[in-house]
């Protein structure tokens, strides 16, 4: 997906808050997240055509590269990976990404945190943000935009060097 410099360098950035991890209720995503894909055909949902994946390449441009399911990690060191958030030919329409991080213990996903994120604009179509792995595992990742409406859940498997 190419994206133009202006865009790139105003729009898709996403600033993490420093040190901000909102606290959210199981009765909000907590145990049991939404479902994984939007196959609602809703015109009341503004998400209905969303996108989350993973990609370990974005360059300077804003070129995001190609999508992933899994990445592999230096088990000292860790790693990170690009979470993208779309919702092209629309807006996100927030200019806040709240994000719930799981990570799988058994046969379900267990919640780790939960991060925000500010976008430059509500205008944005795409964006993504940059989340740091230190342990190999299953993630799922519920986003959610400024007023806790589910946008799109990515997943992702880390595995060790």
């Amino acid at each position: 997906m190419k994206i133009s410099k202006t865009i790139s360098a105003l729009l898709l950035f996403v600033l993490p808050l420093t040190g901000a991890i909102a606290q959210r209720s199981a009765n909000d995503g907590g145990s049991n997240p939404p479902p994984t894909n939007n196959n609602n055909n809703s015109n009341s949902d503004p998400y209905v055509n969303s996108k989350c994946y993973w990609t370990v390449d974005i360059d300077s441009e804003g070129n995001i590269g190609d999508k992933a399911e899994s990445i592999i990690i230096n088990k000292k060191k860790g790693s990170y990976a690009y979470c993208v958030v779309s919702n092209y030919p629309e807006v996100l329409n927030t200019d806040e990404l709240i994000v719930d991080v799981y990570k799988k213990s058994g046969d379900e996903y267990k919640k780790v945190e939960t991060k925000e994120y500010t976008l430059s604009s509500t205008t944005v179509k795409t964006t993504y943000f940059k989340y740091s792995f230190y342990e190999k595992g299953d993630y799922k990742f519920a986003v959610y935009n400024k007023n806790s409406k589910w946008i799109n859940t990515a997943y992702l498997t880390v595995k060790y060097k």
